[in-house]
């Protein structure tokens, strides 16, 4: 009971210190006495209401003045309580912030996505499947237990991830954020840390969760963020750099995935499945190309002559596609 008595203390003590008007160097140094003396036992009631101080510590603080090395410092701890109640508490009050300061909180919301990206990377790159990422973590905790009798088609490794985007996904303005940084977020971590051997198992197991909530999502603008942001713009762009075996075994499992998961959405709305078509279209296209089964991409050199100059053989680049004489005359000179 004293216990308790204390934690609650901490909060409401806390929570007033950093939502008076005060200055930068003050309210920084309140910030790390107060992750450094943070207690371990924590409700998850007692998260939220810490978020405020933490929502207020934001509001006041301006990026030109310092808020951006506060801001950074916030989002790189290592406490996944502080991590996980931010993105639900963010998600909460997301409508309630106004135009002028909605910048810090994308911010902030880079930053913290990026830190789990790091952390959730590295569980499944080094391929530990007895210790999970937060395994003693409160809000995952009760996540996990959740969704254990769930009907799951596949196994997600990624669950850190897994939690962010079903916590997000009830702020339509949080979850459209998420899925314009992620790719970008996930891509700066791959380049820097991962060897381009395991490349495609990453990339593979960070976007398995968003495969999933492609089925469980209903609302349409959602969807069509997922597919546009996430799915269709991993062809496109996030791909480009990698090699072709690389693009190849990547778009290749997740079209094996989203093939297989036909008996999935049955129980979804027409809606979800359409997406899913789109989806699969693309990626068999992109694999058509890939194996030189698409007729305009399919290129073969051909010898015109000599070059006069060099003396070296003269090719031209030709496809399978005919030449078409113009039916329309040219005009006389």
């Amino acid at each position: 009971m004293k216990n308790k008595t204390s934690n609650e203390l901490f909060v409401l003590n806390f929570v007033q210190r950093v939502s008076a008007p005060q200055t930068h160097a003050k309210r920084l140094a309140t910030l790390r006495k107060m992750m450094q003396n943070c207690p371990n036992d924590l409700t998850m009631i007692q998260w939220m209401q810490l978020w405020r101080g933490f929502y207020y510590i934001v509001w006041y603080e301006e990026m030109r003045k310092g808020g951006e090395e506060l801001i950074i410092e916030m989002g790189s701890s290592d406490n996944g309580s502080f991590l996980m109640s931010g993105f639900k508490a963010l998600a909460e009050s997301w409508n309630s912030i106004d135009a002028f300061r909605i910048d810090k909180y994308m911010f902030l919301i880079r930053i913290m996505l990026r830190n789990c990206l790091q952390k959730q990377i590295q569980t499944v790159h080094n391929n530990n499947e007895q210790q999970k990422l937060f395994e003693h973590e409160i809000f995952l905790k009760n996540y996990r237990q959740s969704i254990v009798n769930q009907h799951r088609t596949f196994e997600i490794k990624a669950d850190v991830i897994d939690y962010i985007i079903s916590v997000t996904s009830q702020s339509i303005g949080l979850f459209l954020h998420i899925c314009d940084i992620y790719l970008e977020e996930l891509k700066l971590i791959v380049d820097e840390k991962i060897d381009e051997a395991a490349r495609p198992q990453i990339y593979y197991e960070l976007l398995l969760p968003f495969i999933q909530w492609l089925a469980l999502i209903n609302d349409d603008r959602l969807l069509k963020s997922m597919c546009d942001n996430i799915f269709n713009h991993l062809a496109k762009q996030t791909l480009l750099n990698e090699s072709f075996i690389v693009r190849r075994i990547i778009l290749k499992k997740m079209y094996e995935t989203i093939l297989n998961m036909n008996g999935f959405y049955s129980c979804t709305t027409p809606r979800n499945n359409d997406y899913r078509v789109k989806i699969l279209d693309h990626y068999k296209q992109k694999l058509d190309e890939f194996d030189g089964k698409t007729r305009n991409k399919t290129k073969r050199k051909v010898v015109i002559g000599l070059c006069r100059k060099t003396k070296r053989t003269k090719y031209e680049t030709v496809t399978n596609t005919p030449f078409v004489r113009s039916i329309v005359p040219l005009p006389m000179m």
